[in-house]
């Protein structure tokens, strides 16, 4: 009987650390996450979801510049449809770096509890890099009104 009540409190605790860092996480996603994180399971949810904004940024400036280069008014380009290949390569390559690139930073912590924490931080500090990247695409500018305008006159 003491060891089945002994179990039933280890589990009851266990739940109710689960239940309030759970609720925790789900309170984090609402501010500024990293300030309020105070484990290593709330960093990195907290990491986990500001990158999986910047990802939709990205994706959404992506889109956009892709999107513009189908344009032939985008810019000067002689073949623009070239233009547009050659950005969704480069994106592929720069998706292919950025896993590698933080897997490495990843595997120095390989051993200790901050792993993750190492992954997310590199991927998120080049995803916001990436984004003011796809932002200033050659000539095409992406941040005005019209779209599919170039930054210099011909």
């Amino acid at each position: 009987m003491m060891r089945m009540s002994f179990g039933l409190c280890v589990f009851l605790l266990a739940l109710s650390g689960l239940c309030s860092s759970t609720y925790a996480i789900e309170k984090l996603q609402d501010s500024d996450c990293m300030d309020g994180a105070q484990t290593t399971l709330e960093m990195d949810h907290c990491g986990e979801f500001k990158l999986g904004k910047l990802n939709l940024q990205m994706d959404a400036v992506f889109k956009k510049l892709t999107s513009t280069l189908a344009n032939s008014e985008c810019c000067f380009s002689e073949d623009h449809l070239m233009a547009r290949e050659l950005a969704m390569k480069a994106q592929t390559h720069w998706l292919s770096f950025r896993e590698a690139e933080c897997d490495g930073q990843r595997e120095t912590a390989s051993a200790g509890s901050l792993r993750g924490s190492f992954f997310l931080s590199c991927a998120i500090s080049l995803t916001t890099d990436r984004i003011k990247q796809l932002s200033n695409w050659g000539v095409v500018d992406l941040k005005s009104p019209k779209s599919n305008s170039a930054k210099v006159t011909r």
